[in-house]
């Protein structure tokens, strides 16, 4: 069996042959995963550049890199839940998706704060290493309906089905409401509202619903 490639994120912009490590980085590396002066790895700037370079001391050696296609831009406005547990799986999930934005959004019958901003970006930096992402997700402090972006979707059981609220092409935006529900007359009159099952979904279920059915939907249009 071919040998796991560790896969690391280091922020750009780069201006050297050699990339210097943190030192949790550098620890994990070489005594976790037991990596020595030679070994392949993979790295990333989380702005699409990926490249394939070797351990050389506390520094990554750089190789071959390449820009990947960057995904059709999303962003997901989520409603916090209580559980830090929840939040951090939103995080982790939506990154996995490469979701360009998580905003935490506050509502009239959300109760919850967000997590600290440092774990969130720890998080998320977990994720894109775990998953060998090109694409570091941002993640917005919390913002109402005013601050999103349009064209803004609104997730409700209540809603027309998803293939017919995202089918256009281009950036996009989707709010998922607290677990109390929206209050009446929250949802934005610009907004259209789109039902994601036939049930009602936790607030983590229906944030991974969403990026997966607009990832989903965009390759089939091939946007993506």
């Amino acid at each position: 069996m071919a040998k796991h490639v560790p896969h690391v994120y280091l922020s750009g912009p780069w201006d050297k042959s050699q990339l210097s490590l943190e030192d949790p980085q550098f620890r994990h590396l070489s005594g976790v995963l037991r990596r020595v002066d030679g070994s392949a790895l993979t790295y990333t700037d989380g702005l699409g550049t990926i490249g394939t370079g070797t351990l050389h001391g506390r520094a990554i050696e750089r190789g071959a890199e390449q820009v990947l296609d960057a995904p059709r831009p999303l962003a997901i406005a989520v409603a916090p839940p209580k559980s830090i547990d929840r939040a951090r799986w939103i995080v982790e999930k939506l990154q996995e998706f490469e979701v360009d934005a998580l905003i935490w959004l506050r509502t009239e019958n959300g109760q919850a704060r967000p997590p600290k901003p440092d774990k969130s970006v720890k998080w998320a930096i977990s994720a894109l290493e775990q998953s060998r992402g090109g694409y570091l997700m941002r993640i917005e402090q919390v913002g109402g309906f005013d601050s999103l972006l349009r064209p803004l979707v609104v997730a409700d059981q209540a809603g027309v089905s998803a293939v017919t609220a995202i089918k256009q092409d281009g950036a996009i935006c989707i709010a998922i409401g607290p677990e109390g529900g929206w209050a009446p007359g929250e949802i934005p009159n610009d907004a259209p509202v789109m039902s994601l099952a036939d049930t009602v979904l936790r607030i983590e279920t229906a944030a991974i619903a969403a990026a997966v059915l607009v990832r989903t939907i965009s390759r089939s249009d091939g946007s993506d």
